[in-house]
């Protein structure tokens, strides 16, 4: 299987969007090559936890608010793309807890044949 991810700003979105989107087909038991888009005009974690997650769901800028404060906390802030790549790949070892937190990853999920 072929995955297409299209996100919004690929240069650092990728670094989150390809591991969580592994583990995701991975839960739903699915080995894929995932590919994500880099056509720029296409537009498409312990202590975070302790946030509330309705807060940062709700957030207009949640980058701006809880993201770069907690990848400078865990020391990721100055890598190249701020630590998503670190901090996704620790998140997508935990994918069952993004998939409990986040509704819409979870009906994500639940569209894949």
């Amino acid at each position: 299987m072929n995955v297409l991810v299209i996100p919004e700003d690929f240069v650092k979105d990728q670094c989150i969007l390809k591991p969580i989107i592994v583990a995701m087909l991975k839960a739903r038991g699915k080995i894929a090559k995932v590919i994500v888009c880099q056509n720029p005009r296409l537009r498409g974690i312990d202590q975070a936890l302790n946030w509330a997650w309705t807060d940062i769901r709700a957030e207009v800028h949640p980058k701006e608010i809880y993201f770069r404060s907690f990848a400078k906390q865990r020391g990721t802030l100055n890598e190249w793309d701020e630590g998503r790549k670190t901090l996704a790949e620790e998140a997508a070892r935990q994918y069952h807890r993004i998939r409990q937190l986040c509704e819409e990853v979870a009906d994500l999920e639940s569209r894949i044949p």
